[in-house]
């Protein structure tokens, strides 16, 4: 399957870049403001075969001929190309605003490395970045319906879509998470102050 992620080189635009490239899938990235940690992220998958970057959607049509799906990251909302075929089309969003709730993957509360800004967990519903990314790949996988998808740690560790809400199970608590991050911190030091 070949994606589209809008907004590829953002924070979870970068982690859904790099999971779907791992799972053996062709990403066609779109990301035109650069800064320092853009150019730094760009250097972790840009030496794919599979990854291919492009200044607008009007470019992929010279990337494939296939079926694609559409991912855009926050606002990163690409425009439209009758040429390209799009089976599916996803919203993954941070914050819940007044926006078109429409194909919307929602988490309140996201942390993990190569966050833009360092800022700790302040509730238990916090989920880490490897987790989001993860229910992000099974609800569009699995083509669960809906319009808004509220993302969830499940208290049972279950993990699952019911109603409006997917469960995911947490691959680690809020503290280990977070001592993951600092640790991350520590060892890239020099990208967390770009």
């Amino acid at each position: 399957m070949t994606y589209i992620i809008s907004g590829c080189f953002e924070w979870i635009g970068f982690h859904l870049t790099e999971a779907f490239l791992n799972a053996g899938h062709t990403v066609i990235g779109i990301d035109k403001e650069w800064n320092e940690q853009k150019d730094w992220l760009s250097l972790y998958v840009g030496r794919n075969a599979s990854f291919h970057l492009v200044d607008s959607i009007h470019e992929v049509k010279k990337k494939t001929d296939e079926e694609v799906i559409l991912i855009h990251i926050e606002e990163r909302v690409t425009g439209e190309d009758p040429n390209l075929s799009i089976k599916d089309e996803w919203t993954i969003k941070t914050r819940d605003d007044d926006t078109e709730k429409s194909s919307v993957i929602y988490a309140s509360e996201v942390y993990g490395p190569w966050m833009t800004e360092l800022i700790k967990p302040t509730s238990e519903e916090a989920l880490y970045i490897d987790d989001f990314v993860s229910a992000i790949q099974d609800i569009i996988e699995q083509k669960v319906e809906g319009n808004w998808i509220e993302v969830k740690p499940s208290s049972g560790g279950s993990k699952g879509h019911h109603q409006d809400t997917w469960y995911v199970k947490e691959s680690m608590d809020v503290q280990e998470g977070w001592k993951k991050v600092m640790d991350h911190e520590e060892k890239f030091s020099i990208y967390y102050k770009l």
